[in-house]
């Protein structure tokens, strides 16, 4: 309502939700609803009651082919979309991000040569109304890659995966941390000669890592870990996460357990998502990595936490802390 939006794209399983809203007065501006799927006479009979037409998706499509109309020119500053805050601070607030806002955090990624190409593959799971899978889509869909979505249900995630055979995998610690407790159950659970040769192989993969940033073994890879990379669709070749922190021991794990680089990244839906990020090459986990050169960040004294931009290290070198903005 604070959009005062008009029209609603959605699924026949959330009429009766939004026909709620609209009885309790929540939604007054909306006037129209297109179903992506099919609908019932019932459907539109109650709709029109509370002053919303209906209209199906393909039908949309065919009305549209009839009208010759020219589109707007897109500006860097026009409005992209609003995009609503998570709440974790206070009530969900809407973000407008203008075409610009959008764009930056990918021209961002190709700037410091994050590879992403035409052939790449992405899976889309995550929520749509957060910030971080719309930037995913405009930057994948800017360097003309596919995606995929699955089926609507996280305990089929990995059926999708198998089918799908992502390239690309961003996802959030939630299901990483889920990831890395089901292989090393796996682990734990070997014996004898099997379990003495996967934790030598975790053991030089983490050393090799942690000396080199390399998240790949020749012959390791072929006897242990090519297992965990299938059960992920056997094509991933970069994996990111955001969102909220996740443990170094689990990052240095899914690099080597997945053979491929591992990104975290920092932002915030005011920032279209893409702030800071590590790089490909970082042998240590454990921290966000360096401002994207899209942006600028600042640094402010917290006294009270005893964080300032003044701070140097033992040896004197320029250390500076504070809380970002």
């Amino acid at each position: 309502d604070q959009c005062q939006l008009k029209t609603i794209f959605i699924t026949r399983d959330k009429i009766k939700c939004l026909l709620q809203l609209a009885r309790d007065g929540k939604i007054d501006s909306v006037k129209n609803l297109v179903i992506l799927d099919e609908h019932t006479e019932e459907d539109a009979k109650e709709c029109d009651e509370v002053g919303i037409s209906v209209l199906e998706i393909y039908e949309l499509i065919e009305q549209g082919r009839e009208i010759k109309m020219k589109l707007p020119d897109p500006y860097r500053d026009s409005i992209y979309t609003i995009c609503y805050t998570s709440g974790t601070t206070g009530d969900p607030k809407g973000v407008k991000l203008s075409n610009i806002n959008v764009i930056c955090p990918g021209a961002g990624l190709i700037k410091i040569d994050v590879g992403l190409y035409q052939t790449d593959v992405h899976i889309s799971y995550l929520p749509l109304a957060h910030v971080l899978e719309r930037v995913v889509y405009v930057t994948l869909l800017g360097r003309g890659a596919k995606i995929g979505f699955y089926q609507g249900d996280i305990l089929k995630l990995k059926e999708d995966l198998a089918e799908l055979k992502p390239t690309i995998f961003v996802s959030v610690p939630r299901l990483f941390n889920r990831f890395y407790d089901g292989m090393m159950s796996k682990v734990n659970a070997l014996t004898g000669v099997k379990k003495k040769l996967a934790q030598l192989a975790i053991s030089r993969k983490t050393s090799r890592l942690k000396s080199s940033g390399t998240p790949t073994h020749m012959l390791y890879d072929k006897l242990v870990f090519n297992k965990f990379k299938e059960a992920i669709g056997g094509n991933v070749r970069l994996m990111v996460t955001g969102s909220a922190p996740i443990s170094k021991d689990v990052i240095n794990f899914l690099k080597i357990a997945f053979c491929c680089p591992f990104y975290e990244g920092y932002g915030q839906t005011e920032t279209a998502a893409g702030s800071c990020l590590t790089f490909s090459e970082d042998g240590e986990a454990g921290h966000v990595g360096g401002v994207l050169p899209h942006n600028e960040l600042k640094l402010i004294d917290i006294p009270e936490m005893d964080y300032l931009t003044t701070d140097v290290d033992e040896d004197g070198n320029p250390m500076p802390r504070g809380e970002i903005c």
